[in-house]
């Protein structure tokens, strides 16, 4: 069955209700669109949202609100318009956010999850790892060294990655399973102090075991 998982990034100067923020739009591999998806604007608004696999979207200047709300409006048997709302976030109060979208189940009617990252996104620079955990499992490890923790729906940014004449490092991540941490990534990778990495860890919806996508260069 075909499942989103998009990431936005929100860039504004507060979170006063009703002001302007600039929004971009992320998508892993997996993302096949959802025919006519949208975000929420206000009570009877929205705007048409464009996503790309491994590609930031161009801006969306909307207005701030209390949650992120994505889904579509569709033609009430009434002949009213009512928004079908397939996953919703409550927004922060950060100047920069992130939103990721992840499917709640293995088919579209299952709707998304909805995970936000706020105070990283100001520090999230060239040659910074993002780990975003969207899975139900605590993740825990290292990368070149650094340690690497984050509870579900929380996210973890590693920073000071840059070594001259470096250009590798490795990483090893595993998960909580009861009492004991289970190693399920162990490898390389290249690095590159002029580009962002975000890691995205989450369930995947038809085999229940967790999955891993870095998106390079965003």
């Amino acid at each position: 069955m075909p499942y989103i998982f998009v990431v936005i990034f929100a860039l504004a100067s507060s979170k006063a209700a009703g002001e302007l923020l600039s929004l971009q739009f992320v998508a892993t591999p997996e993302v096949v669109a959802y025919e006519g998806l949208e975000l929420r604007t206000g009570e009877d608004t929205s705007v048409p949202i464009e996503v790309r696999p491994h590609e930031i979207s161009k801006f969306y200047k909307v207005p701030a609100r209390e949650h992120w709300s994505v889904g579509k409006y569709k033609q009430a048997a009434d002949g009213t318009r009512e928004f079908v709302e397939y996953g919703k976030v409550k927004a922060l109060q950060s100047q920069h956010q992130l939103v990721i979208l992840l499917p709640a189940g293995d088919a579209k009617d299952k709707g998304l999850k909805l995970v936000v990252v706020g105070n990283e996104m100001v520090r999230f620079i060239g040659g910074t790892f993002l780990i975003v955990n969207g899975s139900d499992k605590e993740i825990g490890g290292t990368l070149d060294g650094q340690e690497v923790s984050a509870l579900p729906m929380e996210s973890c940014l590693i920073e000071n990655t840059f070594v001259e004449n470096k250009h590798a490092f490795h990483v090893q991540l595993s998960y909580r399973r009861d009492d004991k941490m289970k190693l399920f990534l162990s490898r390389k990778w290249t690095l590159n102090k002029k580009a962002r990495a975000l890691v995205c860890i989450y369930n995947d919806p038809k085999s229940k075991r967790l999955k891993m996508h870095p998106i390079r260069g965003v």
